[in-house]
């Protein structure tokens, strides 16, 4: 039987290979590979991630507010985003539907009071949840920071690549083939990615922003909250370097390292599969979600409040992510070129190369970083709901349409993978439509001015008037 087992390893690992770059299985569209530290998870590609919990701002904003905000937040990305090799998701979800289980969290400890005093007043508690549930919505906010490989210069990604290949021949590592790779992480990236993170931290923190760095099973359990909240215990944790190592079966003949260790990360954050079921629309689990991605980017800019209040009136949850990238003139390529040369061709061509004039003035002459932006949306209902879900997608998609004048787009060719791009952390991929753009007009469009409340608990529940939870401790 020994003969055989490299054999079977081999058309095991050959056709695993095969399903995931055809994209079969769910774990081909999540890059995340382990944890590097207590704040930051490793990608496949040696990148690092860390993710930003934003509550809000804690104060009231107003036009003179939105503005120095929208300022400061963009001078806070500039030097990052001046250099290759850094992106960032701004990720926001907004679901009427889970709001109970938030209510129910900022009153435990007031429950837990009015227990230890003897006061059978739960039917109260009860009954104020039930009230503001009609009238508020659960929201998250993150901030998903990304240091990629492409920071370093050709030649420090060839030294670390080489180094990284000779001390795994010298200490004898084995593949892991059926486990997480925690020394897949670059130690070139450390320094920088730990001060981007902790540049922008203190920047959101001094604007009044209600931030916090997450630790790495609170940031996988986010992760996987926002792909299948219905499969998901608000307990839950995922294995990781430094947890006990779990008991697992070996799925080899003959024992292989890897088979002790943590189990491999993107089935823990995608626990169950997806389909397909049109070109628009697929499942996960027990929810079928809608997406629509943003191709034309608004003719004015509107800030994220005009878009919140739009979708808001249309009574249904959604989620949207912005996903920016350095160097964003890059994804242009060619097209400049090309199109200064046929600009005798067509207007349009004199247009695109009179565009790209201007991105490369403004990088050259002003601190404005020049960054590629990706937007996608979803909204979802329950299985067997779809017609519901067809209302809503086209509710969301005319919102989006009067943000400043967008053109959207439901298709993407992989219905599942567009689903997943406006998901939570999982790569830095996504299917919409990029554009180029400067980052001060970028983060004119993010949500940095959501309300927050100073508590996070508290014996007394407000709401704003848009509907968020707002919880009060008095006396504290």
């Amino acid at each position: 039987m020994s003969l055989m087992d490299p054999i079977l390893d081999s058309i095991d690992s050959f056709l695993a290979w095969m399903g995931t770059g055809l994209g079969q299985a769910a774990e081909s569209y999540c890059a995340l590979e382990s944890a590097e530290s207590r704040h930051a998870l490793i990608a496949k590609d040696g990148s690092l991630v860390s993710i930003l919990k934003i509550q809000g701002v804690t104060y009231l904003v107003g036009a003179e507010e939105f503005e120095r905000i929208h300022r400061q937040v963009s001078q806070a990305l500039q030097a990052s985003f001046a250099r290759p090799g850094h992106a960032l998701q701004v990720y926001f979800m907004q679901d009427k539907e889970t709001v109970g289980r938030d209510l129910q969290q900022m009153l435990a400890g007031a429950r837990q009071t009015a227990k230890q005093l003897g006061l059978e007043i739960d039917d109260l508690f009860q009954e104020r949840i039930q009230k503001l549930s009609h009238y508020c919505a659960s929201e998250q906010l993150y901030f998903v920071l990304w240091t990629r490989p492409s920071h370093l210069s050709k030649q420090q990604y060839e030294q670390a690549l080489k180094d990284r290949k000779t001390q795994f021949k010298t200490s004898k590592i084995p593949p892991f083939l059926n486990a997480q790779n925690f020394l897949q992480g670059m130690p070139e990236l450390k320094e920088t990615h730990d001060s981007f993170v902790r540049s922008l931290l203190e920047n959101l923190n001094t604007l009044g922003m209600s931030t916090m760095l997450m630790d790495v099973h609170d940031a996988c359990r986010a992760i996987r909250l926002s792909v299948d909240p219905d499969y998901t215990d608000f307990n839950w944790r995922p294995y990781l370097p430094g947890d006990k190592l779990p008991v697992r079966e070996s799925k080899h003949f003959a024992g292989d390292i890897s088979d002790i260790f943590w189990p491999p990360l993107p089935p823990q954050l995608i626990p169950r599969d997806g389909e397909n079921l049109s070109l628009r629309t697929a499942r996960i689990g027990d929810r079928v979600f809608g997406a629509t991605f943003i191709d034309l980017f608004p003719k004015e800019l509107a800030s994220f409040g005009a878009l919140f209040s739009r979708v808001s009136n249309a009574q249904i949850p959604w989620r949207i992510s912005f996903l920016i990238e350095s160097d964003g003139q890059r994804a242009l390529g060619m097209k400049p070129t090309i199109a200064a040369i046929l600009s005798f061709a067509h207007a349009f061509n004199r247009l695109i190369a009179n565009s790209a004039e201007l991105l490369e003035y403004l990088k050259v002459n002003t601190d404005d970083a020049i960054v590629q932006l990706r937007v996608s949306a979803a909204t979802w209902v329950k299985v067997g709901e779809e017609k519901l879900l067809r209302n809503r997608t086209a509710e969301l998609a005319k919102a989006i349409q009067g943000w400043g004048y967008c053109e959207t787009s439901e298709v993407s060719g992989d219905a599942y993978g567009g689903v997943l791009s406006s998901a939570l952390g999982l790569s830095c991929d996504s299917h919409a439509i990029p554009a180029v753009a400067p980052l001060s007009d970028v983060t004119y469009l993010l949500p940095i001015t959501r309300p927050a409340s100073p508590w996070q608990n508290g014996a007394v529940l407000f709401r704003s008037p848009d509907g968020k939870p707002w919880p009060y401790q008095p006396g504290s």
